[in-house]
């Protein structure tokens, strides 16, 4: 399986979101380690520009514990998202040198903030991904997030998921996991 993470928190709490975000972020990779190497990751830090990138599968990281602590030491991007740019950067991640065109594909979405784009241009960008039978897990986080934006970026509406900014990192990984693991037949074999 590859797992993109695409993030991004420009709220007024950015700061506390941020940190619950990459803290459910290595939550998720502590939990699914490298899966004797059935599972890589991806991550992009966006606002209006990706600011972080992360490819899949990246060699620099040969233990889950070092690609944690990366993760942990991401900085957010300081400019109001354009989620339609994030959508066409995992694209672009799932297309990069160590994807696995056959591996079962999934992003989640984790932002804290509505986006600037418009929803024609998310509409288009969400296609891309649907065309490409990349699963996406949208997560609002907080209450600046738009939830009903996020529905237009996946076309199983259940998917999307709200957490306010206190939750536990652990148990919003745990509601990303189970979302991950059902309905996988969605997802390209």
């Amino acid at each position: 399986m590859d797992i993109v993470f695409a993030m991004s928190a420009n709220s007024g709490d950015a700061d506390v979101i941020f940190s619950l975000i990459t803290d459910t972020v290595r939550k998720i990779m502590n939990d699914f380690g490298f899966g004797n190497g059935n599972v890589q990751y991806g991550a992009i830090v966006y606002g209006a520009t990706i600011g972080t990138k992360l490819q899949l599968g990246d060699p620099s990281f040969k233990r889950i514990k070092d690609l944690r602590d990366y993760i942990q030491k991401l900085s957010k991007q300081t400019s109001d998202p354009q989620i339609d740019k994030a959508l066409q950067e995992a694209v672009k991640v799932f297309q990069g040198p160590n994807a696995r065109p056959s591996a079962k594909q999934v992003l989640i979405v984790l932002t804290d903030k509505q986006s600037t784009s418009s929803v024609e241009v998310i509409k288009t960008s969400a296609r891309l991904l649907e065309d490409k039978n990349i699963r996406v897990i949208p997560v609002a986080v907080g209450g600046e997030a738009d939830p009903d934006e996020l529905r237009i970026i996946t076309p199983y509406k259940g998917d999307v998921i709200k957490a306010k900014k206190e939750q536990e990192p652990w148990r919003l990984a745990r509601e990303i996991i189970v979302k991950i693991l059902t309905g996988m037949e969605y997802c390209v074999v």
